[in-house]
């Protein structure tokens, strides 16, 4: 049976759609649906590889209901570029690990725009699939197939707020989202979404990613393949 352990994070910003608290309550039913597998980091933004990019400007518009301004924009791409690492630091921490799951902090509010949001059982029963799966490859949630990146616009190849990583496979990985980020970094002088990204890296790194079927809802969870 694998070994699976879970990793999220909370960093403090500034948005407008939760507060902190409702974050923390999320995190604590995360915490009790992942059945002690859970390993929350929480620092300050500074801590985050990719502060480094905090002068530039975010490569797709500020949605207003979320930001007051587009640095706190940028802001939430600097978390969301550091999953990896995290992912990393945890596997160092239990290196016992088999398996790496990312869930974001939040992610028991998601589904409700649609009727199919994600429950603690949903998270449960997630994590025991993983544990009797044999994977040979990347699973990934996803809603459409690979296409032209548009590095200023949606890209919604991955959700992702959920990733899978066989521990073998983590380090080129990480190595290969540092890379991708600073390339588009560098060609485009402004900061994207983690969705710009991850399918740069399913392109270039060679690694057996295979997308499975599902949305920012609890499909993300469900429709894992047997």
């Amino acid at each position: 049976m694998n070994k699976v352990k879970v990793v999220s994070a909370f960093v403090p910003l500034q948005v407008k759609h939760l507060t902190q608290t409702q974050y923390h309550e999320y995190g604590s039913k995360l915490r009790d649906a992942c059945g002690g597998r859970l390993h929350v980091f929480e620092h300050p933004l500074s801590e985050c590889w990719a502060y480094q990019f905090r002068h530039l400007q975010p490569a797709t518009a500020t949605p207003a209901d979320r930001y007051e301004t587009p640095q706190d924009h940028v802001n939430s791409h600097i978390v969301q570029h550091n999953r990896t690492l995290w992912a990393l630091r945890t596997l160092a921490e239990y290196p016992d690990t088999d398996i790496l799951v990312w869930l974001d902090y939040g992610i028991l509010k998601q589904g409700q725009w649609n009727g199919k949001p994600v429950t603690e059982q949903h998270v449960a029963d997630f994590i025991v699939a993983l544990e009797h799966k044999n994977l040979d490859h990347i699973p990934f949630p996803g809603i459409e197939p690979m296409k032209q990146l548009d590095p200023f616009g949606n890209n919604w190849r991955f959700c992702g707020s959920t990733h899978i990583w066989p521990r073998q496979w983590i380090s080129k990985i990480n190595l290969c989202y540092r890379e991708s980020l600073e390339a588009f970094v560098h060609m485009h002088a402004c900061l994207p979404l983690d969705l710009a990204i991850w399918p740069m890296v399913e392109f270039n790194s060679g690694l057996p990613f295979r997308q499975y079927k599902a949305d920012y809802d609890a499909t993300q969870l469900t429709e894992l393949p047997k």
